[in-house]
């Protein structure tokens, strides 16, 4: 990844580390298309005021899909241990089961 992101989330990571938690890497992945429909989800908008220009918020979505690369490559951040998961086709509900499982945070 770019040097600049790797700082930052060292500095996040720094931040919780100071209290203990136990810290889980998750990295969401989309496709272009449904990151586009989720922009206009009336949720979004009501919690993000950045959104309600629509025209303008796709704008930067597209502009930021074509400057940056939004997701890590297969080896990187392996000291991170995380785990990806494109949730194009999953509803949050099913992206916190794969979470809670994948790290076994359910209380048991």
């Amino acid at each position: 990844g770019d040097k600049g992101d790797e700082e930052y989330f060292n500095e996040i990571i720094a931040i919780f580390k100071k209290e203990r938690p136990k810290i889980c890497f998750v990295e969401l992945e989309c496709d272009l298309q449904e990151r586009l429909i989720r922009n206009k989800h009336p949720n979004r908008l009501t919690h993000k005021p950045s959104k309600r220009d629509i025209d303008a918020s796709e704008k930067r979505l597209l502009y930021h899909d074509k400057k940056y690369r939004m997701n890590s490559m297969d080896g990187e951040w392996t000291d991170k241990k995380g785990l990806k998961i494109n949730n194009t086709l999953l509803s949050p509900v099913e992206v916190a089961v794969r979470i809670v499982d994948h790290f076994y945070l359910a209380d048991h």
